[in-house]
């Protein structure tokens, strides 16, 4: 019983966890996946909003064909090639429908979390999504979580009290 909303984090280019967008800025309840987009070469698209804890996962969002209606994208009115958080949230979408008919006893927060959990670890996505992963179907539908692999820093920053690592691997 129960709904569970998936949004687009947002086409700004901002981090959502720092400047809320809605609706993407309800992401951190159990009950609402935000999702950002990503190029076919496995990057944060470059419009794409970010946030480690208001967006769940990552799915492709540049240069997707869909239907249309006639507009500037598609003269003919069949399909166009779009890009945005607006065409990375149906994929997530569909996970979740997949995954609800594949596992009916689910909530909705236990499917959330399953597809965050079951996210492919990208390292273009560390500190950008909750998982820093890209949404997978297989891996939800199956709840395999990527194995543990041996820690990679990525970034790293300083102050005068703190050390952050930004990379893969430091928590099992």
């Amino acid at each position: 019983a129960g709904i569970l909303f998936v949004c687009s984090a947002g086409n700004e280019g901002a981090d959502v966890d720092q400047i809320p967008e809605f609706p993407s800025g309800f992401g951190g309840l159990p009950t609402c996946l935000s999702v950002a987009a990503m190029t076919s070469t496995d990057n944060l698209a470059p419009f794409s909003s970010f946030g480690h804890r208001s967006v769940g996962v990552a799915a492709p969002g540049q240069s997707i064909i869909s239907t249309a209606p006639r507009s500037q994208f598609s003269p003919n009115g069949s399909y166009a090639t779009l890009s945005g958080t607006s065409m990375s949230a149906p994929y997530a979408s569909g996970i979740a429908v997949l995954l609800s008919s594949h596992e009916p006893s689910l909530t909705p927060a236990q499917v959330k979390r399953r597809i965050i959990a079951t996210s492919e670890p990208i390292p273009a996505l560390v500190s950008k999504t909750a998982n820093s992963g890209r949404a997978n179907a297989l891996s939800a539908l199956t709840n395999r979580i990527a194995p543990p692999q041996s820690p990679i820093v990525l970034s790293a920053s300083f102050t005068k009290k703190a050390v952050t690592l930004d990379g893969f691997g430091f928590l099992n």
